[in-house]
């Protein structure tokens, strides 16, 4: 009985500090162990009484436990309030931080306006020569004057002289002009006598020009005979109009 005593005993100083943890299971079981431990050698009226005791005792001594876990807990809020020092005003802003790494490139943007056109460089080496054009239009020829003769005469008489030399000038002033000289006769003799005197009187002219600078490759030349008349009546007036060298001009072809 003794041994039983001993194992309730040990048994109930477990379930008691239980109790004084807060455990109501634990309180309800004591409390029944209690009773029948002390059932067999204990009236009823003593058994109640005991179990009063024994009941009053552990509720006591867990209030006690538990004022002294809420009071550590107490201390424990306090003692992180005080540590954790006075709140601060959310509005107040620290100083910034050091400027963090720079971000990836973004893609490039549209090209801008183009700008004012700079000046122009300078001019590169000329090309090559194409091939030439084709030749032109003979250029017309343009009446000077016109170198009159005696009848059945081919040397230049003194009265032309003076035209003769205003040819010679002109031609110098002109470099770039040729000289074209054409020999006629008048209808009387005969058509072959006749060219053949052409020719001289254009001869003549020609000799006259040369001999006062003029270049024999700027001079044309051409014999017609009694072709081609000025006037066609049986006058001296008109027949002199036939004897003649006609003087024309045109620029160098």
């Amino acid at each position: 009985m003794a041994d039983g005593f001993g194992l309730i005993h040990k048994d109930s100083d477990h379930l008691r500090r239980l109790a004084s943890a807060g455990s109501d299971r634990a309180s309800f079981v004591l409390d029944q162990r209690a009773l029948r431990a002390v059932a067999p050698a204990t009236p009823w009226g003593e058994r109640n009484s005991l179990l009063h005791r024994e009941t009053t005792t552990m509720r006591r001594e867990g209030a006690r436990v538990g004022l002294t876990l809420f009071g550590m807990l107490a201390l424990t809020v306090l003692l992180a309030a005080g540590c954790a020092g006075p709140l601060q005003d959310p509005h107040v802003v620290g100083p910034a931080g050091p400027a963090g790494p720079a971000g990836p490139a973004g893609p490039p943007g549209p090209p801008g306006p183009a700008g004012t056109a700079g000046p122009a460089g300078p001019s590169g080496p000329a090309g090559v020569a194409g091939a030439p054009g084709p030749a032109g239009a003979p250029q017309a020829w343009t009446s000077f004057n016109d170198i009159l003769f005696d009848f059945d005469k081919s040397d230049v008489r003194s009265t032309e002289t003076p035209k003769v030399d205003k040819l010679v000038q002109y031609m110098k002033d002109n470099p770039n002009l040729e000289i074209g000289l054409d020999g006629y006769a008048d209808p009387r003799g005969t058509p072959p006598y006749n060219l053949k005197l052409s020719e001289r009187r254009v001869e003549a002219v020609k000799a006259a020009l040369v001999g006062a600078g003029v270049p024999a490759q700027r001079i044309r030349t051409g014999a017609f005979g009694e072709k081609r008349p000025k006037c066609t009546q049986a006058t001296e007036a008109c027949w002199q109009e036939d004897r003649r060298v006609e003087v024309l001009v045109r620029p160098n072809q």
